[in-house]
């Protein structure tokens, strides 16, 4: 790190990442990582969860169902779970 820079680790939701997903089986994956700014690499990796992660999605918005919560709380939790995995 020069000059006393922080390097943050981003994180992405499902939903985002299902995006991009969607954008490189139509582009590929260099385009969509360029469209998205993200690392061709990660767009592989999502590609290869997919499944996963479209079960991620709907386990959060089951949980919101569920439990008749606002969306707001939907984004809350979902901000706090991935917090907690960087």
């Amino acid at each position: 790190m020069e000059g006393g820079s922080i390097s943050w680790r981003k994180s992405y939701t499902a939903q985002f990442k299902l995006e991009v997903v969607e954008v490189a089986k139509e582009k590929g994956n260099r385009e969509a990582g360029r469209l998205f700014k993200v690392g061709e690499s990660s767009v592989w990796e999502w590609r290869k969860a997919e499944t996963v992660l479209n079960n991620e999605l709907y386990i959060y918005l089951s949980f919101v169902i569920t439990f008749d919560l606002p969306l707001h709380t939907f984004i809350m939790y979902t901000a706090h779970v991935h917090f907690l995995r960087i």
